[in-house]
This record gives C-alpha cells, structure tokens and sequence, in this order.
C-alpha cells in the first residue's frame, strides 16, 4: 500500500504497489516530521540513518523518473478552452471539467489567489462532482494518514495542524495569510471532498536550488502522477483537480521534466493574482521573458482577484531581514549570494520583489481606469492674509480631508502642522497620516505610543532615520518626534502611509542624477497605496476627518496621475517657503516648475501657502518647463508668435519642437506622433487629449492655458478613445464609446428582427451592420473587447 503500511482504505493495485518502494519505512517518519530539512549538520544516529535512508529513496525515484519519461509517451494534449473574460467562476468551472475527468492549476506558493479561488469556488467544485484535491508539499508516507483521519472525523491532528500553518509562507518566515492551506484542506473537508498528498519524504526533500531545478520537478511529477494513477486504478472515482508550484503544474519540458498538466493530458492554469479586475476571468497566457521561468507554459492564465491589502502589506516577520535595507540602503538587494546567506533570505526577497511588481502592475491598471472630473473638489475661496485657524477652518467646512504638501528638505509644511494641533484637534482631525512610515512595519508602534505614551527605541530610531533623509533636524521643534507627542496630546492619532512594498527604491536624495533618482513610478504606486489606506479606515472607523503629509509631488496631479486630494475628494494645500512679508499667504497654486526626489517637475495643488522664512526675498527658482521631460513620450505645449508647438526629448538627444498646423480652421496631427494623418482637431486642446490617448504624457501646462472647446460631456470617465460601457435610455439599453475625435457615440442596442431573445446593433463605424447576433450583454461585451479592442469601464468599486 503506497499509502501508509496496514492502511484499509485503499485496495493494493500495481500503481500503488510501484509506488511503496518510494516510502519512507516507518521508524524514521518521526524524525522527517519533526526535522524536514535533515541539514548536513545533523549529527544523531537516528538522524544519520533517516537521512541515509532517504537519499536511497530520492536516488531510487529519481533514476525511476528518468527511465519512465524517456520509455514513456505522453499522452495528447486536451483542447484549449476559450478565454472566458467576462464569465463566472461556476460558468468556467463548468466549462474546464465539459469533456474532462481532471484539472491542474499552477501557483506561486505563497500567493493567495490560487488557495482565494478553490476556497471560494469548492462548493461549486463539489457540486460538479471533484471528489479529489490533490496537493503538492503534502506527503503520502507522512501527512497522508492525518489527511484520512481529518477527512473522516472532521478532528485534525496536531502535527498537521502545524504543516499546513507553515505551507504558503515563505518557507516559514511569513504569516501564510487568511487564503492558506489550512483554510483550503479545511473547506475541501467541509465540502466532502478528500485531500490526497501529492509529495512523499524523498522527493518533497530533494533540494529545490537551481541546480536540482529538473531534477526536483521531475521526481516531484513523476510521483504525483503515479499518485493519480494509483486513485484511478482504485476506482477513486469523481473528478480531480490539483494544485501545485506552476513550474511543475505546467513545465513543457516533455523529456527533462514535463509538467503534470502534460503528463495527465489536461488542462493546465497558470493562476495569477490581480488586485482590479472581475473576481476570476481566463486569458490566453503570455510567454515568459525570463530564461528561468521560459520552460512553463500553462493552457490558459486564470487571473484571480485577490484583496489589495493581503497583496501589499508584508508580513511582520519579513520586518528583521528588510526594514534595514529598504530604510537604510539604496533597496533591497535579489538574488544576490553576497546579500543572501540562505534560502530563506532568498525566498523572502523574492516574495517581496514579486508583491512590488504587482502593485506597480496595478496601480498602473487602477490610473488606466481612473479620470479626474474637475469640479468636483470642494476647494474654498478664502482671502490671501487668512490665519491658519480661519482656513484650516473653511476647508474642513465642506471636506472630510487635507492633503498637505512638503517640500524637499523643507519643514514648512511640519511647522504649519504641529503649531496647528490645537486648531486641528477643536475640527475634530482624528489621524494624521505620513508619508515614508510603513503600515506594516510601524504603525503597531506608532499605536503602542499612542496608548501608552512611550517611545520605544525602534520607533526613535525610525523617526531620527527619516528625518536625516529629510535634513530635518531629529532633535529640532519640527521633527517627527515632536508630531508624534504633540498629535497624542490633542488626542490625534498618527497613521503611516506607506507600506514595504510601496516604499522608495533609492536613496531619497536631491541628486539630479537619475542612478540615485527614485523611478516616477512611485507616483503612481504610493498615491494607489495611500489612497487605498485611507479609504479603508474611513471604511473600518466610520467617516471622519483626516490630514496627509506627503511630498508635494502627491498632493494633487503630477503628470497625468491623479494626486491623493482628487483620490479622496478632498483638498490639496502645497506649502512654499518665501522671503520677506507677510507671514503668512495663502492663494489658489498657479504651479511651479522644481526639483524633486525623482527629478524635476511642475507641481501644482489646490492652495498655495507661502511661508516667509526670511526679511528679504529669495532666490528665485532656476528651473524651466522644458527640465519636466524625462521620457520620450513626455511633452509638452508652447505658445510662440507664430502659434504653437509641441515640444519633445528623444532619448540622448536634443529638444525636437514640431509646430502644430492648422488648415482650414483645424489643426493637423503632429508628424511622427503616431496619430494617423487623416484625423483633424476643432481646437488644440482635443489635439493635446489625443496625444495623451495614444500614452503621451503632458508634464506641464502652459501659461496662460489652452484653449479649447467647451464641451457638455454627460460621460467623462470615458476618457480615453474606445472607452465603452453599456447604458440605458427609455427604448432600451445602448452602447457609449469615445470616439477617436474625442466625442462620444451613443448606439441603440436592439432587439434582433424575429429572434427576440438576440441582440444586434448597427454601428458601422465598428463594423456592425446589424446582421451580427448576441446572446446577451455579456456576450456583446466580450466581442467588443476581443474583436474591436475597445476598453471597458471600469468603475472605481470594483477597483
């Protein structure tokens, strides 16, 4: 019995009796249990046995793999399932198992949206007849019997109760989350369905370095489907479905070490987390650009949304081994031998690096989708000389927020704030949150501070760090510290507003140097990240009033990213250091053009204060418009007597200014800006929005303005051309989209000529003549996207 010896569960049969000679004899499972890893430096008898043991086992089953992947021919390969954006989970579960006894899905080991989907999706598993989960990193000759046990009486012993805990973190040095294996066992047990080890002793403890890449998979495959071989013959009956690491869910190396996708014949998923988007959809798979990942190639990609803050916010056990690189050093440090002494170091940079790029991902996907509507922002008219306490006082009138804007090196912006507490905390400011402290990592100490009143050492240490990063004084009235105790006295709370995934590469530097610059996607990273934060706890603690201090960058757009105050709705104040008098100024911001930490760009908020800091007046800025082009797809727009050009800077190369030209009353598109020659524009302001919508990027507005047409747009969160949604009029539901001409097309959808349960429309514009037939909205939605490649909206709850 492959199982565990004297087990009555399953019946012998010649896959099972095959597998036994890989099993671990039962007077060593003890010692596999309690010391998996077996390190070279164990030094017991009992440990060397079970340790020489186990290398006979692993030399044995891999010397086995090897024979059978080259004697043995795969069977076919199953037919691919269409993508099915736009489909329910059960539609697509339904969909996988039409002409299939079996399914594998493949997953990052600690990510969550593989264990979010199984979860979530059991019952409908359950409903549609799988009656087996199999499992990678769980082991026939260990767990397996605890994994009967559990699945019979409900009661689940201890030392599984311990493995399953440890599973899905980075090798045990991260908490595994609420979507875990514990929680997955735990559902499937709940829903019937049993739980079949797919590892054994000697291949879950082969190592799982580079160098035994095939080696690992190709025992750890030719096992699992010995495994699902030995079910089958047992007459197991239902349906299956596994899980395991996607390298060997769905390897395409058929002779080294094919996945077991391919060696079942079935259908492989490469799961994939996503913070936007609908909660599971499958698209067609994109090919790896990486020599280490460029072997696996899954059938179709299954992209699970998962929530943002279980994505983005590190586990405090990461905190030993990052917090000193992300905060003292230039960043943390991949792959690196010399940084990372063991395997868990590496795992665990890993892991990080992976959660980076997908917040960098989505915050991109959330900018795509997310359209300022001027207008909408209460921002106060207020007389130039008003006191603190008089417009601190008008713009909390009509907002439940401040987003107040520092500059570099600057305490202005602290000094505004900590001599204000007493006005802050008669509005009723509950927080007040700051940029560069971690969620994660700090805001435990920040709230034991807050109760107690004491400053552990950490937490000083971490305040006098960020302030040297500021060339802030960390003993001076405006420091950090000082806001912590002055905010705790008027019974403020302090949040932080960063995490350690959204925290700054490089070092926070006025270095115009861009090897010590932080990239520009920080903008869009933190203001998604801050964004996100503060709306949870106006979720979570009900809604109330609340400051931010950031960096001026974020306070309001910067270019074309949303800033924290159009995020909140709330109102963005920059504050500006000046010389002679007043005091004290306050004025709508007209912008200004200056160096930041990633560079130099125009900034501009809602409100301006200037803060006199000397007698005479100071130096004026240095900088121009023309230093805001980072990228060849930067631009800008400057006026000349001769009329208007636009203005960029190829890479290593210098300023082109091509003129905008105008014939018959409309402007021509730009030569080689990519717009087709045939489109016109009524007004230069439609030509700048056309160049924004072909991924052009304005970086700084030109004096005076623009001028356009005046527009009366009933949609202007479709602000990009094939932007649709689906609406409804009096006769019936119609289609809207933005025209590549920037107005918008409004196309009755109607009911097909005898077939009233189809749909058609006529729009020939995107080669519809009425003659097409959709079952549904759903079925339109997805012809739109894949056939015509138009954009749907998105809106901002399912963000």
């Amino acid at each position: 019995m492959y199982r565990v010896a004297g087990s009555d569960i399953w019946k012998e049969n010649s896959a099972a009796t095959a597998l036994r000679q890989y099993q671990l004899p039962e007077e060593h499972r003890l010692v596999v249990a309690q010391a998996p890893a077996l390190s070279n430096t164990s030094s017991s008898l009992v440990q060397i046995a079970t340790k020489k043991k186990l290398m006979e086992l692993r030399a044995r089953l891999l010397a086995n793999s090897d024979t059978f992947f080259r004697n043995n021919t795969l069977p076919p390969a199953p037919t691919r399932p269409q993508p099915s954006r736009g489909t329910s989970p059960r539609a697509m579960i339904e969909a996988f198992y039409q002409n299939a006894e079996g399914l594998v899905l493949g997953e990052v080991l600690t990510s969550p949206g593989s264990k979010l989907f199984l979860i979530e999706n059991m019952a409908t598993l359950a409903e549609k007849g799988v009656k087996t989960l199999y499992l990678e990193h769980l082991r026939t000759d260990i767990e397996q019997i605890h994994l009967d046990h559990f699945h019979k009486t409900g009661i689940m012993s201890h030392q599984l109760d311990t493995h399953l805990r440890v599973l899905g973190t980075v090798y045990g040095s991260s908490s595994p989350g609420f979507y875990n294996y514990h929680r997955l066992v735990s559902t499937a047990q709940a829903h019937g369905i049993r739980v079949q080890a797919l590892d054994c002793a000697a291949s879950y403890s082969l190592s799982k370095d580079e160098r035994a890449l095939f080696d690992h998979g190709r025992v750890m495959v030719q096992h699992a489907n010995q495994v699902i071989h030995a079910d089958r013959l047992n007459g197991a009956g239902g349906k299956w479905i596994a899980l395991l690491e996607n390298k060997h869910a769905n390897s395409r190396h058929s002779r080294i070490a094919p996945g077991l996708a391919m060696a079942q014949g079935t259908i492989g998923l490469q799961v994939e987390d996503v913070v936007i988007g609908p909660a599971a959809q499958t698209l067609l798979p994109v090919a790896s650009s990486t020599t280490h990942t460029n072997f696996i190639g899954a059938d179709l990609k299954l992209s699970v949304k998962v929530p943002w803050n279980v994505s983005f916010e590190a586990s405090p056990r990461f905190r030993d081994l990052l917090n000193p690189e992300i905060r003292e050093k230039k960043g943390v440090a991949i792959m690196d031998s010399g940084n990372a002494t063991n395997s868990v170091n590496r795992n665990i940079r890993s892991e990080f690096f992976r959660r980076k790029e997908l917040l960098e991902k989505t915050a991109q996907a959330f900018f795509a989708h997310t359209q300022v509507i001027p207008g909408q922002r209460p921002v106060p008219q207020l007389p130039a000389e008003s006191p603190p306490a008089r417009f601190l006082e008008k713009i909390y009138e009509n907002s439940q927020g401040l987003v107040l804007g520092a500059g570099a090196k600057s305490t202005m912006a602290r000094q505004l704030l900590i001599d204000n507490l007493p006005v802050l905390s008669k509005l009723q400011v509950q927080r007040i949150y700051v940029q560069h402290l971690m969620k994660d990592f700090d805001q435990q100490l920040l709230d034991d501070f807050h109760t107690t009143g004491v400053i552990p050492d950490e937490l000083k240490n971490l305040l006098r760090n960020e302030d040297s990063k500021d060339s802030i004084d960390p003993k001076g009235r405006y420091s950090l510290r000082q806001l912590l105790v002055g905010a705790r006295q008027h019974g403020i709370r302090i949040q932080a507003l960063d995490t350690a995934i959204s925290y700054p590469d490089g070092k926070r530097v006025q270095n115009r140097d861009p090897a010590w610059s932080p990239s520009i996607r920080r903008l869009s990273t933190f203001n998604y990240i801050a964004h996100k934060l503060i709306s949870a706890d106006q979720q979570q603690y009900g809604a109330h009033r609340w400051l931010a201090l950031v960096e001026s960058i974020h306070v309001n757009t910067l270019r074309q990213i949303p800033g924290l105050a159009e995020l909140q709705g709330a109102v963005g104040l920059r504050t500006v250091a000046t010389g002679g008098k007043p005091a004290l100024r306050i004025t709508p911001d007209s912008g200004e053009v200056a160096l930041f930490s990633n560079g130099v760009h125009q900034v501009r908020a809602d409100l301006k204060l200037e803060i006199s800091i000397q007698s005479s007046p100071l130096r004026p800025n240095q900088h121009n418009s023309r230093e805001c082009l980072h990228k060849p797809s930067d631009f800008l727009i400057e006026t000349t007597n001769e009329g208007f050009l636009l203005v960029q800077k190829p890479k290593d190369r210098p300023y082109t200014e091509i003129p905008l030209i105008a014939s018959e009353g409309q402007f021509l598109a730009p030569a080689g800006s990519g717009i087709p020659d045939s489109e016109r524009f009524s007004s230069i302001g439609d030509l700048v929005w056309r160049l924004k919508s072909i991924g052009m990027v304005q970086v700084a507005g030109t004096p005076g303005g623009l001028p356009g047409t005046l527009r009366l747009d009933t949609h202007p969160q479709l602000h990009r051309p094939g932007m649709f949604l689906f609406g409804q009029v009096e006769n019936g539901p119609v289609l809207v989209y933005r025209s590549t001409d920037r107005s918008l097309k409004v196309i009755p959808i109607l009911q097909k000529a005898g077939m009233p349960d189809q749909l058609c429309l006529r729009a020939p514009a995107l080669g519809y003549d009425g003659s097409e037939v959709f079952d549904n909205l759903d079925h339109l939605k997805r012809e739109l996207i894949y056939a015509k490649n138009l954009d749907p909206y998105i809106a901002h709850h399912d963000l």
